[in-house]
């Protein structure tokens, strides 16, 4: 299975030493909190399933194999979803018909979550994005594309479709 990773590290050093891993203290709240709290590995690589997801200029889009590494949970995403996270190891919603449906049969109503019952798998199927522990070796890793390139790639789509 492919999944997606943005970053500004330019194609030579990516496609040389492949994808480390990495803290992201200062990304969101809630990426600072999960790192906080000891929920993921410091040495995480965040992915996407949508190419297009993360893609800002100066950025570049590499396609990731991620094929039998194992895919964690992505909880800063469920949060940008409405979930709230406490330390004891929960994820929670305020209102029960918020809770996506995918992970409805893991929600108690009392708790909320427990996060060890999430996969990256879940959190895929609510989000779109998952994590797994790097590095990730080059062998695994190929350019997709810079954000140049996804901005003509849109442009063109968008002149395509208004014709």
């Amino acid at each position: 299975m492919k999944l997606y990773h943005t970053t500004n590290i330019r194609p030579e050093i990516i496609l040389k030493e492949g994808l480390i891993g990495r803290k992201s203290i200062g990304f969101s709240t809630a990426s600072d909190w999960v790192f906080k709290f000891g929920w993921l590995p410091d040495n995480v690589i965040f992915l996407s399933s949508d190419p297009d997801m993360y893609a800002e200029e100066g950025m570049y889009t590499y396609a990731v194999n991620v094929s039998g590494l194992g895919l964690l949970p992505d909880y800063p995403s469920l949060v940008d979803k409405g979930a709230m996270i406490e330390e004891a190891g929960y994820l929670w919603w305020q209102n029960l018909e918020d809770v996506p449906k995918t992970l409805k049969s893991k929600h108690d109503e009392d708790y909320g979550i427990d996060k060890d019952m999430l996969t990256g798998e879940d959190t895929l199927a609510v989000t779109g994005t998952a994590v797994v522990e790097g590095p990730i070796s080059p062998d695994r890793v190929e350019l997709f594309r810079s954000t140049r390139q996804a901005t003509i790639a849109r442009i063109a789509s968008t002149y395509l479709r208004s014709r």
